[in-house]
C-alpha cells in the first residue's frame, strides 16, 4: 500500500512539474523540423524534446543491451561447452589411468572431434592406441597432433617415445634433436646422448653429453660416462681398421692409464694380456676390475686363470693378499674362491679350516650368510667332505643345500595338484 502512495506521489510530481513548466513557458515559439514549421507553447516543446530525448535514449540503451545479452548468451554456451569438454577430459584421463584402453580411445575421440585441434587430447589418444597395442596408429595419431603444435615439446617427447617402442631409432634421435633445438634440457640430451652412443654415433654422443654439462650443474657420474664413450669410440676405430691390432692395443694401455677405473678397459686388456699368455698381467687387471665392482664373477675368473695355469702358489697368494684389502661382500666373495682355490690344488685341510671360520667370518664383517653367498658356502663344504670321504657329513650338506633350494621354489598345494591319482598304466614298467 505504501510503495503505491509512493509511485502515485511520484507521478503527480511529474505531472505537477510539467503543468508548472507549461504554464510558466506559455510563450509561443516555433520550430522547423525538416522544412516543417511547429508552432506550439515553449513548456509545450520543451516537454516534448524532452520526451523524444529519453526515447532516443531508451532505444539505444536498447539496442546496446541486447547486444550485450547476446555477448552472454554466447558466453555461458562457451563456458557449458568448456565445462564439458573439462569433464570429458577427466573421464576420458580416468580410463586411461585405469588402463581401459578402449574406453579411453572413444572418449579423446570424441573430445579431438569437439576440437581437432586440441594438442593434449591427440597426445593422450595415442596413448590409449598405444595401449590396445597398435604403435602403428599411435604414431600416425601423433603425427596429426605434430601437423597442429609442430614445435610442441611434449607431442616431440612422445614421438620419440613411440618411434623406441616401435624401434626407429634414428626417427627417436631425430624427434630429441628438435627437442633440443626449441628447449634444450637435459632429459632429451641425456636421451640423445645414449642413443648416439647406441647407433655409434660416438662424436654426435660427446657432443649432446657437452650440452647436458652446460645446462647446469656437473653430474656425480660425469667423468664415468665420458670414460665410457672415449672406450666405446676407441673400440670403433679398433673395428674399423682391423690390421692396426698393435696400435689399438697402445692406446687401450693409455686410455687404462688414464682411466683405471673403467672396468670395461681393464677386462679387454685383461683379455689381451691372457691372448699374449701373460697371466701375471691379466690377473692384477681382473683383480682391480673385480674390487671395483665386488663382483663374484671377477674373482672366479681370477681362479680360474691360476687353475690353467697350474700355479698354486700365486694363486693362493693373490686371493690371500686380495682378502686382505677387502671388506664386507667381497672379502667373503673372496674367501670363497679361497677355499675354491684350496679345492682345486687338493689342499682339503686348508678348505676345510677356512670353510669352519667362514660363517664367524661372516658375522664379523657384518655381512648375512644368504643367498648365493650360502649357497655357494654349502656346495664347497660338500665338495670338500665328499673329497675326504665323509659321506655323512656331505649328506646332511646336501641334504641344507637341497632344502634352501625346495624352499625358493614356488609351493604347490594339493588344490593346485587336484586330488591324488595313481599314474596310467601306459607310464609302467612293462
Amino acid at each position: 500500500m505504501l510503495k503505491r502512495f509512493r509511485q502515485l506521489l511520484v507521478a503527480l510530481i511529474i505531472v505537477l512539474l510539467a503543468v508548472y513548466i507549461v504554464v510558466t513557458n506559455s510563450q509561443s515559439v516555433t520550430v522547423t523540423i525538416w522544412g516543417t514549421a511547429y508552432s506550439a507553447a515553449a513548456g509545450v516543446v520543451l516537454l516534448a524534446a524532452f520526451a523524444v530525448g529519453v526515447l532516443l535514449t531508451a532505444t539505444v540503451g536498447l539496442f546496446f543491451g541486447f547486444i550485450a545479452y547476446l555477448r552472454e548468451l554466447r558466453l555461458e554456451r562457451r563456458e557449458r561447452e568448456r565445462l564439458a569438454f573439462y569433464e570429458g577430459m577427466v573421464e576420458a584421463r580416468s580410463y586411461l589411468a585405469s588402463e581401459e584402453w578402449s574406453r579411453a580411445r572413444v572418449a579423446w575421440q570424441k573430445i579431438v572431434r569437439k576440437d581437432p585441434t586440441h594438442t593434449i587430447a591427440r597426445i593422450e589418444l595415442s596413448r590409449s592406441i598405444q595401449g590396445e597395442g597398435d604403435l602403428h596408429e599411435a604414431l600416425r595419431t601423433l603425427d596429426e597432433a605434430r601437423a597442429a603444435a609442430p614445435n610442441n615439446v611434449e607431442v616431440l617427447f612422445r614421438a620419440a617415445e613411440l618411434n623406441l617402442a616401435l624401434n626407429n631409432r634414428t626417427a627417436a634421435l631425430d624427434n630429441l634433436a628438435l627437442i633440443l633445438y626449441h628447449q634444450p634440457n637435459k632429459r632429451a640430451a641425456r636421451l640423445a646422448r645414449d642413443l648416439s652412443e647406441e647407433l655409434g654415433r660416438i662424436e654426435d654422443a660427446f657432443e649432446y653429453q657437452a650440452k647436458i654439462e652446460a645446462l647446469g650443474e656437473a653430474e656425480p657420474d660425469t667423468d664415468k660416462i665420458r670414460s665410457r664413450l672415449q672406450f666405446h669410440k676407441l673400440l670403433r676405430d679398433a673395428a674399423r681398421d682391423a690390421a692396426g691390432a698393435a696400435a689399438f692395443e697402445a692406446e687401450l694401455r693409455e686410455f687404462v692409464r688414464k682411466h683405471d677405473s673403467y672396468v670395461p678397459a681393464l677386462e679387454k686388456l685383461a683379455a689381451l694380456e691372457l691372448a699374449a699368455e701373460k697371466n701375471d698381467a691379466a690377473v692384477q687387471l681382473l683383480i682391480k676390475a673385480a674390487k671395483l665392482i665386488g663382483s663374484e664373477a671377477a674373482w672366479h675368473q681370477v681362479s680360474l686363470i691360476w687353475i690353467a695355469s697350474k700355479t698354486p702358489d700365486k694363486a693362493i697368494f693373490t686371493a690371500k693378499a686380495a682378502a686382505r684389502e677387502l671388506h664386507g661382500v667381497g672379502r667373503l666373495h673372496v674367501e670363497l674362491e679361497l677355499i675354491h682355490l684350496y679345492a682345486s690344488f687338493n689342499m682339503i685341510d686348508e678348505a676345510m679350516r677356512s670353510i669352519s671360520t667362514f660363517a664367524d667370518l661372516a658375522k664379523s664383517e657384518g655381512v648375512a650368510m644368504e643367498g648365493n653367498i650360502e649357497r655357494r658356502y654349502l656346495l664347497l663344504k660338500g665338495f670338500c667332505f665328499s673329497l675326504r670321504n665323509e659321506n655323512r657329513e656331505a649328506l646332511l650338506v646336501w641334504k641344507r643345500l637341497c632344502s634352501e633350494e625346495q624352499r625358493s621354489l614356488p609351493s604347490l598345494s594339493r588344490a593346485t595338484l587336484g586330488p591324488a591319482t595313481s599314474p596310467g598304466p601306459n607310464l609302467s614298467t612293462p
